[in-house]
């Protein structure tokens, strides 16, 4: 019998804990509840990863890509401060683009401005008109200050087809179930919310737990037009907290 988890059959979920690919925990939707008989639920325990001591969670959606989070979270612990001052918090890596990159702000070996999020940091945290192309020197002078960055969800939800409610509910889950024991963790200073959905999602999540979020007010992503004044309205809240 197939147990169909967006296309994926039970030996292949079974070769995927085996190779610790799948991490603790699958959230399953009622419909998608339905599609299993019930004793194949019982049966399967998904295998646990540590990574950084934090335990994470799958969702389906991160499954039926086979988003590898390890590759992307070796190269942001690269560049882990040993004391956060300052946590940044955007949505989520960002889906494939139309080169077939996967934009993200801590990969080295990606043309820089591949990640209008890390370019725009840079130019709020350091100065405007610098060259920022050698990534793995600035991303050292930013962990070097205390800055880090993390996703609100661990995988992509761009470009996945979704209405915005069905994304925004990705989004908590996954900061309720991952981000917030990782920032737990950590225990930052400060924390900057970066894009209206994560203000309005994960602000209530941390301030619940007692955390410093820097802005009472959305800072939005940078792009669509939005670099400017992401630049402008983060290098004020950054420089509060000093360097």
């Amino acid at each position: 019998m197939r147990g169909l988890l967006y296309g994926l059959t039970k030996a292949e979920l079974e070769a995927l804990k085996q190779h610790h690919q799948l991490l603790s925990g699958i959230i399953l939707s009622e419909k998608q509840r339905q599609r299993y008989r019930q004793s194949d639920l019982n049966s399967y325990q998904p295998a646990c990863l540590e990574l950084s001591h934090v335990e994470y969670s799958r969702c389906d959606r991160c499954m039926a890509r086979k988003f590898d989070h390890q590759k992307w979270t070796e190269a942001r612990e690269a560049f882990k401060p040993g004391k956060v001052s300052v946590l940044l918090v955007s949505e989520a890596p960002a889906n494939r683009n139309e080169r077939g990159e996967y934009p993200y702000f801590y990969f080295t070996d990606q043309r820089p401005t591949a990640s209008s999020l890390y370019m725009n940091t840079m130019r709020a945290v350091f100065r405007e008109g610098q060259d920022y192309s050698d990534k793995g020197f600035w991303l050292g002078k930013f962990q070097k200050h205390g800055y880090y960055l993390l996703g609100a969800a661990m995988c992509p939800v761009d470009k996945m087809g979704i209405k915005d409610k069905e994304r925004n509910e990705t989004v908590r889950s996954c900061a309720e179930t991952n981000l917030l024991p990782e920032v737990k963790q950590l225990s930052p200073t400060a924390i900057l919310l970066i894009k209206k959905n994560v203000f309005e999602i994960v602000r209530p999540i941390l301030a619940r737990s007692g955390f410093n979020v820097l802005n009472d007010e959305v800072v939005p992503f940078p792009g669509s037009g939005q670099q400017r004044e992401f630049r402008r309205r983060a290098g004020k809240l950054l420089a509060s907290v000093g360097r």
